[in-house]
């Protein structure tokens, strides 16, 4: 992109890479989150593996999670699972009235 008008930030390339960079981050965060859910659903061991050929696909630098940080996080995701399957209290999210459309709509 390129600014035509206003006021140049002072720190414009500065900023332009830590945002470039979040959302690499963001991106990444959501791959490797899918791969631990998928362990987790699927009952399986923590993929180390897979978590770091993840990481691979667009980071240079090796993986900075250890074994014990992706056990510690599929096993805390693992109990949370177990503990929203036994609930058996209904969930209910009410949608606030100021985002509802006016009128009813009929299903």
């Amino acid at each position: 992109m390129r600014q035509t008008a206003g006021k140049k930030r002072h720190d414009a390339k500065i900023r332009s890479t830590r945002i470039l960079k979040a959302a690499n981050s963001i991106g990444m965060s959501e791959a490797i989150t899918a791969v631990i859910h998928n362990a987790v659903e699927k009952d399986l061991a923590t993929p180390y593996g897979q978590i770091r050929e993840t990481w691979g696909i667009t980071e240079p630098e090796p993986c900075p999670w250890l074994d014990t940080d992706l056990d510690r996080t599929t096993e805390t995701l693992r109990e949370l699972s177990h503990r929203w399957q036994a609930n058996t209290d209904p969930l209910v999210f009410p949608w606030p009235k100021r985002l509802q459309a006016a009128g009813r709509m009929v299903p």
